[in-house]
């Protein structure tokens, strides 16, 4: 798993954005979004979810649970899950899906 986080700059301890990126290793439990919606990224089917609901993760023995109280787009992009959590808007947050180039280190 990857887990980016993008600060608000006029409020420092706001966080603005995150993006987590899993394996199919990861899986990811969502109890009872407030709404869930389809949409796409690149052509790609995607999900578009509201909280506030809990989500949890768990990879092996790890499990981490917590509250998502934002939007929530969800996409899948070559064998990998990615989660862009965010006060933004649907359209906003598609176009930084969109955006988004792959890591090759």
């Amino acid at each position: 798993a990857l887990l980016l986080v993008w600060m608000d700059p006029a409020e420092p301890r706001r966080v603005r954005l995150t993006l987590h990126t899993l394996s199919s290793e990861v899986i990811a439990y969502k109890m009872n979004p407030v709404r869930v919606a389809e949409t796409t990224v690149g052509g790609q089917r995607a999900l578009w979810t509201d909280g506030p609901y809990i989500v949890a993760l768990r990879s092996g023995d790890w499990v981490s649970e917590r509250l998502v109280s934002g939007h929530v787009l969800i996409w899948q992009e070559g064998g990998e899950t990615h989660r862009l959590e965010s006060d933004l808007p649907l359209e906003e947050a598609v176009q930084i899906a969109e955006s988004l180039q792959p890591w090759h280190p």
